[in-house]
């Protein structure tokens, strides 16, 4: 059981690290979207777009938190095998400390891409 802890902690980290490439790639072309046609889509086209980003945003956003919740109750159970000494690079993290810089790290893209949408829609004018 023990020789199965470092395979699982580096399977559910690779699972992560693509999450989170999906998870920028959909941030950068939400906003890329906006800068290109953003003053030109309907207010229909922007309300079903955004919607559908923002499920997008918080699907994946969920997917990375729980992947980085499984990682630290790998590292909890790995502890009983091993002195942090012997963990390296690997640091326990306050359950309650993880979740809220997760939700506060994963939750304000979208939220960025939607007021960097609402301002190419609505220019200042000078």
């Amino acid at each position: 059981m023990k020789a199965s802890f470092p395979g699982h902690l580096i399977a559910l980290q690779e699972a992560q690290a693509s999450y989170i490439a999906i998870y920028l790639s959909g941030i950068f072309a939400f906003i890329l979207v906006a800068y290109t046609t953003g003053a030109k889509l309907t207010r229909f086209q922007v309300t079903i777009s955004s919607a559908l980003f923002v499920l997008f945003a918080f699907v994946i956003g969920v997917r990375i938190i729980a992947f980085g919740a499984g990682i630290n109750e790998l590292l909890i159970d790995l502890r009983q095998y091993q002195s942090e000494q012997e963990l390296g690079r690997y640091e326990l993290v306050d359950k309650t400390l993880r979740l809220r810089v997760a939700m506060l790290v994963w939750g304000s893209g979208p939220i960025v891409a939607l007021l960097f949408m609402w301002s190419v829609r609505h220019p200042k004018k000078e």
